[in-house]
């Protein structure tokens, strides 16, 4: 018998969402009886209630210690690692982040198996899961609420404000926005995701050169991938995958944007090796005309500069003066107005939860159970056994250190 245990989110604030709803709960034990058990940590403050799991005959329980393997969303905090359990969760340790190295230290120190959501791909290298679209969604709906409030010409609920997903998309119906152009980075999930929201909004999509050459009065919008933003320092033609090798050999080319740009959207993928959209002394020009950013990446002093710090659901922006680039009050006229939260999909937990089930229940739990060790589910295995597992041996000086 393998049980699995849905774990209560540990990292403050706490997380809302759940990576299996009492529907996909129930239905993998359906798809597996007498060799999968489900339960439910006791949880007052997630997006699914435990009467919701009981109702689909998912025990709630006090203690998961005897479960084989505990599904978490965010980071488990150090002191509620169990030793020896099979744990996935997103662990924000691949790029080598700092403020996670103990968490990994500890994992090797307990013998944990780590299964990272964010490493499991398909055999093509997709990513097979995530919370992008609701993420990409989420921020620009934040994005046409600061302009609102930037502007003064609208009022907009956030999308937490909205009991679902289709709620939120009828809100937006009948928003003025009046002249606007509205930039969006990246093509991934995150970045499609901001699309379909502007899209339901009634945005027009240009290309680039539309889009730099637009003078007229409606909203607008225009979204470029890499190889828009980043040229090769010697000349050579763009190409993808050199560029995720090699980033340091590309220059960014954004500056001819943000003149042209009242509201960033940032959902491109970056490397700290990688240039910057722009650099902090820029925002100083008379010619850098954008005054919203969303930043769902969120990459703290990343590839938008002006990101030095994750903002909350309950304070979402904050400004930083023109200046002198100090952080101050948001929506004033000399200042640039951010958004910077690092869990947006939790402002629509029930729909995110959701999607993400489907594929847990679907794709990514019946390799577990029955492959353990399919190929997938080895290539996002960061650490088993106390080592770290071979894809991940460049962390050794990350948790040497």
């Amino acid at each position: 018998m393998i049980k699995i245990g849905l774990l209560k989110e540990g990292k403050i604030p706490p997380d809302r969402r759940i990576v299996l709803t009492p529907h996909h709960a129930s239905a993998l034990m359906k798809k597996y009886p007498d060799i999968v058990v489900v339960v439910v940590e006791d949880n007052q403050n997630r997006c699914f209630t435990n009467n919701e799991y009981e109702h689909a005959g998912v025990e709630v329980v006090q203690d998961i210690s005897d479960c084989d393997i505990l599904l978490g969303v965010k980071e488990v905090p150090v002191n509620q690692l169990i030793e020896g359990k099979t744990y996935m969760f997103f662990s924000h340790t691949i790029k080598k982040q700092e403020h996670n190295r103990r968490l990994l230290q500890e994992i090797l120190k307990k013998k944990i198996r780590l299964i990272d959501y964010e490493c499991l791909h398909d055999v093509e290298g997709n990513r097979l899961i995530g919370f992008g679209r609701f993420a990409g969604i989420v921020g620009a709906q934040h994005a046409l609420v600061m302009w609102g409030k930037y502007t003064g010409r609208y009022e907009l609920k956030r999308a937490i404000e909205h009991h679902d997903y289709n709620l939120l998309i009828e809100s937006n119906n009948n928003i003025d926005l009046g002249k606007v152009k509205i930039f969006v980075t990246g093509n991934g999930r995150v970045s499609k995701g901001a699309v379909e929201l502007l899209e339901h909004a009634g945005i027009k999509k240009l290309t680039v050169k539309e889009y730099l050459a637009y003078q007229g009065d409606r909203p607008v919008y225009c979204q470029c991938d890499m190889d828009e933003l980043y040229r090769h320092k010697k000349g050579k033609p763009f190409d993808f995958h050199h560029f995720f090798s090699f980033p340091e050999q590309y220059e960014c080319v954004f500056d001819k944007f943000y003149a042209s740009t009242d509201i960033l959207i940032n959902g491109m993928f970056w490397s700290p090796k990688a240039d910057r959209l722009f650099q902090p002394e820029d925002i100083k020009k008379d010619n850098f005309n954008i005054r919203i950013i969303s930043d769902i990446s969120c990459d703290i002093n990343g590839s938008v500069p002006l990101t030095t710090r994750a903002t909350t659901i309950d304070q979402p922006y904050f400004g930083v003066s023109r200046r002198n680039l100090q952080e101050c009050e948001p929506f004033t006229k000399d200042e640039i107005t951010m958004m910077t939260i690092d869990n947006l999909p939790n402002e629509l937990p029930r729909d995110a939860s959701a999607m993400f089930a489907e594929v847990m229940a679907e794709r990514v739990l019946p390799l577990l159970i029955e492959q353990p060790d399919h190929p997938i589910i080895y290539n996002a295995t960061i650490t088993a056994d106390g080592k770290l597992n071979k894809p991940f041996s460049y962390l050794a000086d990350y948790v040497a250190g």
